[in-house]
């Protein structure tokens, strides 16, 4: 391991609170370090500090290499870990949530001489490009400032792709912008890119250059394919996803450089999705699982709600189509009316009369000819606004629908994974208990076995003892029968013997 994982050095807890004690000693330069959902931070090292940190709360990817060897480790931080980075370890955070660190060093980054101890990963010939574009408000964002956002580039095959690439990036106001992937592509030959991770966009590639050490490689348009992406009128690609991504393949074993230019349109970031999600799964500290479910009852309400606002909005659109077909039958039949009369009107003016007569007699069918024109062209109007009003109401239930559906699935499947993974210690302590209840009856019956023995061996001891005995008590009997009889003739031989005295 290239860092060391600590522990505080001390902690205690009542009931009015707790206390953290990090270091007692060894440092001399404390930071207090908040980063936003999605960011990347660091890609330098130092040569004199002994740097730690303390995640107060959040969640962060640590990857770490030395300077002079590219063999990179990777670790997953998150509320109350602690650990420390020697010098001479180029390190590079990603935060998957909004955090909060205390950095600690050792010596201190200011050093006598006017110079920071802080050396950028350039230097060990290891590239983090870093491309900073000028921000961009967007409305349906809450924050008051877009986060950075990372887009990563994947390569290898289309079965097995790997990291190669990591950049940090901002909106450019003009909404375009041109990205370049700086790496080794050898004996690789697919792409997948990873634009603008965790934002929901619509998205154009003009162009893409592959440059190697003797060519420029320009890949076709229609050889892109979006992921979860519908083709727009104006040629932006709608993301479905919220990470939307795009490939396509090599055009060569040797690329070393790859330029990506286009245009973009943010609809809504994912940050404060994100970090509300990391609170419902009560993974920030002081965050209990009690308060996950009331936020979940909370977020459940908040859908029934929007589910009644999608209802009462189909609704009105199908009272808005009734009202429509009945405009437009209604159309049709003054259509059909208006066709009669100019006929009639027709048949007339071939007929040879007094034209003054005939002005007189259909000088109130004129009139009335007017009449329904005029309602005619107002209730066509009054239809096609119908139909817009009717339309721009689909996109916005479909826009919606879409919104909703996204949070329903996230919120879905990490209800899922915890149901899943509580059948699954379900399973386990069945299977556990199972085993147990098997092993112990197998123990009880092999018991009940030797007692069945000790109790037939019992019965045969007793069986044995009541022969005996029966056996003494008759011997005991025969004894007795012969000891009276021994008496009787003794007693008799005495009597005899005195009468004979006498």
């Amino acid at each position: 391991m290239l860092i060391n994982i600590l522990e505080p050095n001390f902690y205690f807890e009542d009931m009015r609170g707790s206390l953290t004690q990090l270091v007692r000693k060894g440092y001399s330069q404390f930071n207090v370090v908040s980063s936003v959902a999605g960011s990347l931070r660091g890609g330098h090292y130092h040569e004199l500090n002994l740097e730690a940190f303390y995640i107060i709360y959040g969640m962060l990817e640590l990857e770490v290499w030395k300077k002079d060897d590219n063999n990179r480790e990777r670790y997953i931080f998150s509320t109350g870990d602690m650990f420390e980075i020697p010098p001479n370890v180029v390190h590079s955070f990603y935060y998957k949530s909004e955090s909060l660190l205390v950095s600690m060093y050792s010596k201190g980054v200011e050093l006598s001489d006017g110079s920071k101890d802080i050396i950028s990963s350039e230097e060990t010939g290891i590239s983090t490009e870093i491309i900073n574009l000028p921000e961009k408000k967007i409305e349906k964002d809450n924050d008051d400032e877009l986060p950075n956002c990372v887009s990563e580039l994947w390569a290898g095959t289309r079965k097995e792709l790997k990291n190669i690439k990591k950049l940090n990036i901002r909106v450019n106001n003009e909404n375009r912008f041109k990205l370049k992937y700086k790496a080794d592509y050898s004996g690789l030959v697919y792409v997948k890119c990873f634009i603008l991770r965790e934002k929901k966009l619509k998205l154009k590639i003009e162009n893409i250059v592959c440059i190697s050490d003797e060519n420029e490689y320009e890949i076709d348009s229609k050889l892109i394919r979006y992921n979860e992406a519908e083709c727009m009128d104006n040629g932006f690609y709608d993301i479905k996803s919220l990470d939307p991504s795009f490939e396509f393949e090599l055009p060569s074993e040797n690329i070393k450089e790859i330029i990506i230019s286009g245009q973009w349109f943010l609809e809504y970031g994912f940050s404060e999705i994100k970090s509300a999600y990391y609170h419902m799964l009560g993974k920030n500290e002081g965050y209990s699982y009690s308060q996950r479910d009331e936020y979940i009852k909370e977020l459940k309400k908040r859908l029934h709600q929007k589910e009644n606002k999608v209802k009462a909005a189909e609704k009105h659109q199908e009272k808005a189509e009734v009202y429509s077909e009945v405009l437009e039958r209604d159309v049709k039949e003054r259509d059909e009316i208006i066709k009669e009369l100019e006929y009639k009107l027709k048949a007339v003016a071939e007929v040879d009369i007094d034209f003054s007569f005939t002005n007189k007699l259909l000088r109130p069918w004129e009139r009335n000819l007017k009449l329904i024109e005029a309602e005619n062209k107002v209730l066509i109007k009054e239809n096609e606004q119908v139909k817009l009003e009717i339309a721009e109401l689909k996109q916005r239930i479909d826009k919606f629908e879409e919104t909703l559906s996204s949070l329903i699935h996230k919120n879905n499947e990490q209800i899922r994974s915890e149901i899943k993974d509580i059948e699954q210690n379900f399973i386990n302590f069945k299977d556990f208990t199972t085993t147990l209840f098997h092993e112990k009856h197998e123990m009880i019956l092999a018991d009940r076995v030797e007692i069945n023995n000790i109790q037939e061996h019992i019965k045969s001891d007793v069986k044995w003892i009541e022969t005996i005995r029966e056996e003494i008590y008759n011997e005991i009997y025969k004894n007795v029968s012969e000891r009276k009889q021994l008496e009787d003739k003794v007693n008799q031989y005495l009597i005899n013997k005195k009468e004979k005295n006498i």
